[in-house]
C-alpha cells in the first residue's frame, strides 16, 4: 500500500489533468493565477483589424519564452471586433483552414460572458495541428480570447502557464497578449510557426 503522501500527490496530478481535459488539455477553464510561464508570453500595443469567421479549435505541447507585460496601453478590443481579428489571423496564417467564434452554447470552457470570464473567444483550426480526440479548442491550433482588461488577459496567460509548468500531462502553449486580447497557440506547433502567429496578431 502506497504512503498517504504519495496518494495525495497522485490525486492532485489527476485532478489537475481532469481540470484541463475538457479544453484540450491546456487549461481552458476559468482562471486568474500568476506565476512564471513555461509558455511564451509577449505583449505589444495596437488594435485588431479585418473581418469574418466560421468553425473550431484547441491543444498542448511545447513552449518558448519572452517577456510578459500588462498588454500595453492600446484601446481595448470590443467583443464585436473579434470577427475582424479572426480574419486578420486567417490572412496572416494561410494554414488556418477554419474558425469558430464561440457563443454560449459552443464555448468549451463555459467562460463566455460569465463572472471572471472573457467577453468573446474563437478557435482557429490549423491544418498542421491534430485533434485526434475531437476535443476542439486549442488542440486544433490556436484560440483568441477577448478579456475585459489587459490585466485579465495577462492573468489568464499566467494561470494556464502555471498549471502546465512542470506537468507534461497538461501539454503546453505559446501565449501572446496584446492589450486585452490573449492569443494561445498550441504547443503541437513548432516555434517558427508560433512566430508567424505572433506576427499576424501584432504581438
Amino acid at each position: 500500500m502506497k504512503p498517504a503522501s504519495t496518494l495525495l500527490r497522485l490525486a492532485g496530478a489527476i485532478g489537475a489533468a481532469a481540470l484541463l481535459a475538457g479544453c484540450g488539455g491546456s487549461g481552458d477553464e476559468a482562471g486568474s493565477a500568476s506565476s512564471t510561464s513555461p509558455s511564451a508570453t509577449t505583449s505589444s500595443s495596437g488594435s485588431a483589424s479585418p473581418s469574418s469567421a466560421s468553425s473550431s479549435a484547441s491543444s498542448p505541447t511545447s513552449s518558448a519564452s519572452s517577456p510578459a507585460s500588462d498588454g500595453g496601453s492600446s484601446d481595448p478590443v470590443a467583443a464585436t471586433e473579434l470577427p475582424d481579428l479572426v480574419q486578420q489571423m486567417r490572412t496572416g496564417v494561410p494554414e488556418i483552414t477554419d474558425a469558430l467564434i464561440y457563443d454560449e452554447t459552443t464555448d468549451p470552457n463555459d467562460l463566455l460572458g460569465r463572472p471572471n470570464g472573457y467577453t468573446a473567444a474563437a478557435s482557429l483550426t490549423d491544418s498542421r495541428a491534430s485533434d485526434p480526440d475531437g476535443t476542439g479548442g486549442i488542440d486544433r491550433g490556436a484560440v483568441l480570447e477577448v478579456w475585459p482588461t489587459p490585466a485579465d488577459a495577462q492573468a489568464r496567460a499566467d494561470y494556464i502557464a502555471a498549471l502546465q509548468k512542470g506537468n507534461t500531462l497538461l501539454g503546453s502553449e505559446y501565449h501572446h497578449v496584446r492589450g486585452n486580447v490573449l492569443l494561445r497557440v498550441s504547443g503541437q506547433l513548432p516555434p517558427n510557426v508560433d512566430q508567424v502567429y505572433a506576427a499576424a496578431f501584432g504581438a
